[in-house]
């Protein structure tokens, strides 16, 4: 009789439990982002549906900024707001507040895979590489936003917020530095819109052809000439892996690196000594400048070797015998 009402009450208890998230679920829920969810860009949009006289403020909490406030607006009952995020697990909090008073709140856990960040490269086993632009997913936005493709090939909007991919993708161009395509909002000039191009594994219609150089020779093709000659050819070069470097949207360093240039090469190069000792067997040559031939840069990897191709052992730019020749 014990073990049948302990049974009972156990039953009672995740009943109790079930109804309570089914009505947090009626409440609020939250459209986007899924929960332990692989992403491989630094920003997502959160999208939580709810009706606005219910709540008096909704607060987005994140380890990567302050927490953004979202007020209600008549007759809207869906808000959505962009989120950056770090490398590696993120946790992101959404709060609902009624008369000043928090009623509910829900998380999501989400994993920024990046493909420099060797922490980052293998997400937990739990978590799903998710994608948006699907039939099925777009649906759940179309009652707001336009989803059809209204840019014209090569030709840049005079207002780019005209752009049917601006409202919710403006976060990509928040850098120093923006790349030219992105910077004109030609969006379909990378993101052909094909799932099926070299993607065997692809699930949105606006993932990027793979390999990356496929897409970048079409700009840069005087790059693609010159390289096919040389004999030695950096590993991302020769697979084609242009996006392991360079972020082909926006960054705050140049040449649109992902990394600042020492960072970024210690990335893979990471058993070779830090700045500072090459930095010091410098200074203890009486003779060696500490800034370059190119005066007003600092000394960078790229000073003595070429990141992409070269003819040259250890892809230096130039011939060296042996001595200091090459740095003079």
């Amino acid at each position: 009789m014990k073990q049948r009402s302990s049974r009972n009450k156990l039953v009672l208890v995740l009943l109790l439990l079930i109804s309570v998230v089914s009505a947090q679920d009626l409440f609020m829920q939250v459209l986007k982002p899924e929960d332990k969810s692989i992403h491989t860009q630094d920003a997502i949009n959160v999208v939580v549906r709810i009706d606005p006289t219910s709540f008096d403020t909704i607060k987005i909490i994140s380890n990567t900024i302050k927490p953004i406030i979202i007020l209600p607006k008549a007759k809207r009952d869906t808000y959505c707001q962009s989120v950056p995020l770090r490398v590696g697990n993120n946790k992101i909090r959404i709060r609902v507040y009624y008369e000043g008073k928090q009623v509910i709140e829900k998380m999501r856990n989400i994993y920024y895979s990046a493909p420099l960040s060797h922490e980052s490269k293998y997400p937990p086993k739990d978590y799903t590489l998710t994608f948006f632009h699907t039939e099925s997913e777009e649906k759940l936005c179309s009652s707001c936003h336009d989803m059809r493709i209204n840019e014209k090939k090569n030709i840049a909007f005079i207002d780019v917020t005209e752009s049917n991919c601006y409202l919710c993708h403006k976060s990509v161009n928040a850098k120093e530095q923006v790349h030219s395509p992105s910077v004109n909002w030609l969006c379909t000039s990378c993101h052909k819109g094909n799932a099926e191009e070299n993607n065997a594994t692809a699930r949105s219609k606006f993932v990027t052809p793979k390999p990356a150089i496929n897409t970048c020779v079409g700009c840069h093709e005087m790059k693609k000439r010159l390289w096919k000659e040389k004999l030695y050819k950096h590993y991302p070069v020769a697979f084609g892996k242009c996006d392991n470097c360079h972020n082909p949207h926006a960054s705050d360093n140049r040449y649109f690196l992902h990394k600042p240039e020492w960072n970024l090469c210690r990335s893979c190069h990471s058993i070779k000594p830090s700045k500072q000792v090459y930095l010091q067997r410098f200074q203890q040559l009486s003779d060696h400048p500490m800034e370059p031939k190119s005066t007003g840069k600092e000394l960078r990897c790229t000073t003595c070797h070429d990141p992409h191709v070269s003819d040259r052992d250890f892809f230096l730019r130039e011939n060296y015998s042996g001595d200091r020749s090459i740095c003079r």
